[in-house]
């Protein structure tokens, strides 16, 4: 489990997007700060893997805070930089310390899946290799980008923790996250889930992915059934 502390000066928001990361195995929030001098403080005293970050705060900015990270070497914890400024955004981006960037336009549940993804890289799970060996067991190529998109869907899917797969919404979220249209994503996953089906080893298909008589293979069939093969855990 990765440790973090959010740092916001709006009360509300913190209290919803720590209730959005608590509820789950990858991320704990140690605690919420609305006051920009405490920040360093407390990421001293906690010592958390990550601090989610506004840039604009009171007392002292995102940006100073970010840069007394950088330049102290006994601080070990990464930013996630949370804000609704863009231009803030882009003079984060000089800093090491910085591992990812979120804008507040983005839906909760959706910013609780990206930071999810975060606390598994920080937490040293392998969710994408895992996710990867299943898909090429199945026959999918690392080669097309219907299976990168596929493998982002198949992520969100089993950090999302729902049994029903909304197949259209991880599109649209896969889409977001790698800047593309919805449709680039399903065109392409679509397009590779029917070479795999047409050229690969149906029996083995068939078996994997408990696949009915007259059932063919589907991205969501290969999406859901992740969840079998695939300890996130």
């Amino acid at each position: 489990m990765v440790n973090a502390i959010i740092a916001d000066d709006n009360k509300d928001l913190c209290m919803t997007l720590a209730n959005e990361l608590n509820v789950t195995k990858e991320m704990k929030v140690l605690e919420m700060i609305n006051d920009g001098t405490k920040v360093i403080q407390e990421i001293k005293r906690l010592k958390p893997e990550i601090i989610i970050l506004d840039l604009k705060m009171p007392g002292r900015n995102g940006l100073q805070i970010i840069e007394d990270i950088e330049n102290d070497d006994s601080i070990e914890t990464k930013v996630v930089v949370f804000s609704g400024e863009m231009n803030y955004i882009a003079k984060a981006k000089n800093y090491n310390c910085v591992i990812s960037y979120l804008t507040k336009i983005l839906c909760f549940e959706e910013i609780g899946v990206r930071i999810k993804q975060i606390a598994q890289d920080i937490g040293g799970k392998s969710i994408n290799q895992k996710i990867l060996e299943y898909l090429l067991d199945l026959g999918f190529s690392t080669s097309k980008q219907g299976t990168i998109y596929l493998k982002d869907c198949i992520r969100i899917f089993l950090l999302k923790r729902e049994e029903e797969c909304k197949v259209k919404e991880l599109f649209k979220m896969v889409a977001s996250t790698n800047q593309v249209p919805s449709y680039r994503v399903k065109n392409n996953i679509h397009t590779s889930t029917r070479t795999v089906w047409n050229l690969g080893n149906q029996e083995h298909i068939i078996d994997k992915l408990k696949l009915g008589y007259t059932e063919e293979m589907s991205p969501k069939k290969v999406i859901t059934m992740a969840q079998y093969y695939i300890d996130i855990d």
